[in-house]
């Protein structure tokens, strides 16, 4: 439906429509800071807290309100700031026939069926049909392949390529995201499909409702039953809500993310938030064998010379000429290698491999080229004035050109030897001489081989320990490979591996193909579209994949695949459509990464685990307490019931999250992924932490109204309500801190793992730091309520405190490597 014509282009009445339609030839582009704020503070959490601003506000309790105005601000601008931002593009034009004149416009309002007109130098900027002229492109910025490749019309010429000879008119036919190049980089839609995400906003509309009863409960409560004033019951409302919702949750978790990413760059590794989730999530790793396994760079180790007036040289020479105008291929630069390791000083040929080619060059020259099925050229002996085929490839190929049975069953047989051996050759065969006006097919002249190009490429020597590792921790390996199957055999050798089970990927899509490759450990001959059937059977059978590749071929398979993987010398296109990218070559860098991105995966399970079990904890401690307890029947001078001012609830969320950020460097369990972090896991982790600590500061706020009797043997002094307050604000202080060293070990007791050194010394800093507060507090009245410092009456009292928290602390972490326990004998949920 492009509408256009090569005579009379768009209107700009047409063009501005499709533009609406299609949107703006841009990859990706930021939203504008507006929109996307504005999307942060109307999330469930936020909306939640704009709410109690406005009841805030309309009791008058101004001071809380603005309060809550602020903290929800700073959570949604520091939100924002955490979300990667794009660098603006180079502003670029086109020549573009628009209302029946040629013009220049910005490459970033082109539409599909715009005429435009590419010149050498110019980059494509959308998927465009030739349609008059011819160019020469350079797709090396998207295959990796560096010869020029001719565009003739009704040809496509993808986007990001450059244009480097002739002139053409082009109709554009996909413009942005819907490219070929635009499909494959797609970051931006799977950021919607994070697991860590879809949790997060389970646990804040959980959480949204949770506060919310409590919070109506408790005013109802207070103002019917107890006739409160409605603005104290307000204020006690909203003080349930702040104390209750994890507003900082989302905040904390990408803080975890970025820090994460920090540490993998160090460790040469890059991966955007949703590449180091998808990592640790892989249950399957398929595994490109060349550049990856092996290090892409193959070396002639020996020769077969069947010609007895031949040297090694001479063949290197007919080899070369075979593949001298070939794409881009390690075959010509392994044949350079082996020439210079061959020469010596009367009959080598010259040190400089351009002098080499031009040495060559001197007696032949090279009248056309032929990619497939063999690397051949046609080239003109300048001494005889003879044509001469000389063909280089796979030696069943070239077995088939050999008409004389007794050389060709020689052939077989030494290829039959070759393969059983699993060492991979290249057969080098040259044609009888062709007068320069004959015509004629391979198979109609006599050919010769002259020998062959025993060759290796050398695997990375940790490939077979890493194969194993990832094997050890239940993710398979499949090995894929576009070479045949000698080349695959040899690796399996080099590995150690002999008996290996191989899988013909020619044998697509036939059904015996799709009952042998779940099975298979080495698909070889495979293509971009063996990877991608092979992802879609795994994916639908619900195992996560992840794949590595290189090229452009690769593309669909990484954008497919649950998490793409490229090393750092992958062409634009195969980075751009990764989800991660190795800095360094080595497959000992895959299960860095992976291994890294399991344990940032486990630091910010713990994270979340915490957060949800301390506020829980301050929700249902003001939320019993309240019901439990009232302190006038206690002191005739308490009141009538139990609360905090809001600064203090503020003060012991800015301390935890200031402790939280250890959690980035902290050693935890390694997870595998957050698919199985259901609410119902999730609850279950947090349930034992929640009701030991919420029973314990109840019976803490107990002992310090009662303790003029409970508390008279500890040389405790009847407590003031102000030293109440304080009391029971440093034990949940201390307590949520020493939570953490319990929640971050899971089923193990806190003991088993060592913290990060971070770990210990940020939670000495913010344990120091609540029981300044809680013993120097002046004494005074604040936001109505009595305040006052445990040293201003009842030093003893700090210290009590302290002792009544580690025990408190070690019962709860007994109770939860209990309930751990009794989960995994009874099969209650699971624990990952």
């Amino acid at each position: 439906e492009d509408g256009s014509d090569t005579h009379r282009g768009l209107t700009i009445l047409e063009a501005n429509r499709r533009l609406r339609k299609y949107g703006k030839n841009h990859i990706t582009g930021n939203p504008t800071w507006w929109n996307v704020f504005r999307s942060f503070i109307l999330i469930p959490m936020q909306a939640m807290i704009w709410i109690v601003v406005i009841v805030a506000f309309i009791v008058g309790n101004y001071v809380d309100g603005a309060i809550l105005v602020v903290i929800n601000l700073i959570n949604s601008i520091i939100d924002w700031s955490e979300i990667p931002k794009k660098e603006k593009e180079p502003y670029r034009t086109i020549s573009c026939f628009r209302d029946g004149d040629w013009g220049s416009i910005d490459v970033g309002i082109l539409v599909p069926g715009d005429l435009i007109a590419l010149r050498g130098g110019d980059r494509v900027p959308a998927d465009c049909k030739i349609e008059q002229g011819s160019v020469q492109i350079d797709e090396s910025w998207l295959t990796g392949s560096s010869p020029l490749v001719d565009v003739h019309p009704g040809e496509i010429a993808r986007m990001m390529s450059i244009v480097g000879r002739g002139e053409a008119e082009a109709i554009v036919q996909s413009t942005g995201r819907n490219t070929f190049f635009g499909r494959s980089h797609r970051r931006d839609e799977r950021m919607k499909e994070s697991h860590v995400k879809q949790l997060e906003q389970r646990i804040a509309l959980a959480f949204c409702l949770f506060a919310g009863l409590m919070a109506i409960a408790a005013f109802l409560f207070l103002f019917l039953q107890r006739k409160i004033p409605l603005q104290e019951s307000a204020s006690f409302a909203v003080l349930i809500i702040f104390a209750s919702l994890p507003s900082s949750l989302r905040v904390l978790t990408n803080i975890m993310f970025k820090m994460g990413g920090h540490q993998m760059i160090r460790k040469r590794i890059s991966a955007w938030s949703i590449g180091i989730e998808r990592l640790a999530e892989i249950d399957m790793l398929l595994c490109d064998m060349t550049g990856t396994l092996t290090k892409n760079n193959p070396t002639i180790v020996d020769f077969l010379i069947f010609e007895l007036d031949l040297v090694p040289c001479d063949l290197l020479k007919y080899a070369a000429l075979a593949n001298i105008q070939q794409p881009a291929n390690h075959f010509l630069p392994m044949i350079m290698k082996a020439w210079t390791s061959l020469r010596d000083n009367e009959q080598g040929p010259p040190d400089d491999p351009a002098a080499r080619i031009r040495a060559l060059m001197s007696q032949f020259q090279v009248v056309n080229t032929h990619q497939f099925p063999m690397r051949q050229s046609l080239v003109k002996d300048l001494t005889t004035g003879f044509n001469l085929k000389v063909s280089s490839g796979n030696v069943s190929e070239i077995s088939k050109l050999i008409s004389d049975g007794e050389k060709k069953d020689f052939i077989l047989k030494t290829l039959f030897q070759l393969e059983e051996a699993g060492i991979p050759a290249e057969a080098i065969a040259l044609s009888q001489p062709i007068e320069i006006q004959q015509d004629t097919t391979d198979d109609q002249l006599e050919w010769t081989i002259l020998g062959l190009l025993i060759y290796s490429d050398p695997i990375f020597p940790a490939a077979k320990k890493v194969i194993q590792n990832f094997q050890l921790e239940n993710v398979s390996v499949k090995i894929l490979t576009g070479t045949r199957s000698l080349p695959a055999k040899s690796f399996c050798r080099q590995l150690g591996m002999p008996h290996l089970n191989m899988v013909d990927g020619r044998e697509y899509p036939s059904e015996e193909f799709s009952r042998n490759f779940r099975d298979a450990d080495i698909v070889h001959s495979s293509w971009g579209g063996v990877k991608c059937h092979m992802i879609d059977t795994f994916q639908l059978e619900n195992v996560k994949c992840g794949v590595t590749g290189d090229g452009m071929g690769d593309c669909s398979a990484l954008a497919l695949a649950h998490c793409g993987i490229a090393f750092y010398f992958a062409t634009e296109g195969a980075r751009s459509a990764a989800d991660v990218i190795l800095l360094e070559e080595g497959v000992d860098m895959i299960e860095i990464a992976w291994k890294m991105a399991r344990c940032i995966m486990g630091r910010i399970r713990s994270c979340i685990t915490h957060r949800m079990a301390i506020h829980s904890h301050l929700g249902l401690f003001l939320f019993i307490s309240l019901f439990a307890f009232d302190p006038s029947t206690y002191q005739a001078n308490f009141p009538r019931y139990f609360t905090f001012p809001m600064i203090y609830v503020i003060l012991m969320r800015f301390v935890v999250d200031f402790f939280s950020l250890s959690t980035g460097w902290d050693r935890v369990k390694k997870i595998q992924d957050f698919d199985t972090c259901h609410m119902s896991h999730v609850m279950s982790w947090i349930i034992p932490h929640v009701i030991v600590s919420t029973v314990a500061s109840l019976l803490w706020l107990y002992l310090c109204l009662t303790s003029r009797d409970t508390l008279k043997n500890f040389e405790v002094e009847e407590m003031k309500y102000g030293n109440v307050v304080n009391a029971v604000f440093l034990q949940i202080s201390l307590s949520e801190i020493l939570q953490n060293f319990s929640v971050r070990t899971q089923e193990k007791f806190f003991f088993q793992r060592n913290p990060h050194f971070s770990v210990a010394i940020l939670a000495g800093i913010c344990l120091l730091l609540g029981t300044v507060m809680g013993t120097f507090w002046a004494e005074g009245v604040l936001e109505g309520i009595e305040i006052g410092g445990l040293a201003h009456g009842n030093g003893m009292m700090v210290w009590w405190t302290w002792v009544y928290c580690i025990i408190a602390f070690v019962i709860e972490d007994l109770v939860k490597v209990t309930a751990f326990w009794m989960k995994k004998k009874f099969d209650c949920s699971q624990l990952n």
